[in-house]
């Protein structure tokens, strides 16, 4: 990967460059195909597998992971989610007191975390990945 221009996530997708290797491409449209089929219900659960652990790969690889991460901790404190997390997990030693442990405040808050994340934060985040990945593909 060395020598190999990584975009940042926050350039304009009318900028973003064009590739000749088809691979790439390909790898792309499986998996914009599979987040169409996802969002309609139809679709093979290996195929989606695998195209989302092909789009995780290559945005570790570039480093998009990281900046995806950072833009989704940002956001979710901006809509109080941490602040929410925090007031739950406090119920929870309230009523176990000192004999809480890990597993106490993380099988239920674990759920409980992903069903009050914003859908717009979701969304947000979500179109981001889609640019991130189509943009280092169209590059190579």
């Amino acid at each position: 990967m060395a020598g190999m221009r990584i975009p940042a996530c926050s350039v304009d997708p009318d900028e973003a460059g064009s590739t000749s290797q088809e691979s790439n491409m390909m790898d792309y449209y499986a998996a914009s195909n599979n987040w169409n089929h996802a969002s309609s219900g139809v679709y093979d659960i290996n195929s989606v597998e695998e195209n989302t652990n092909k789009v995780r790969q290559k945005l570790i690889e570039t480093g998009q992971m990281d900046r995806l991460k950072d833009l989704m901790e940002r956001r979710l404190s901006e809509v109080g989610w941490r602040i929410d997390m925090m007031a739950k997990c406090r119920e929870i030693v309230q009523i176990n007191g000192s004999k809480t442990s890990y597993e106490m405040l993380f099988q239920p808050l674990r759920q409980v975390g992903k069903d009050i994340v914003p859908t717009e934060v979701k969304e947000d985040v979500l179109q981001k990945i889609k640019y991130c990945y189509e943009s280092e593909t169209k590059e190579n």
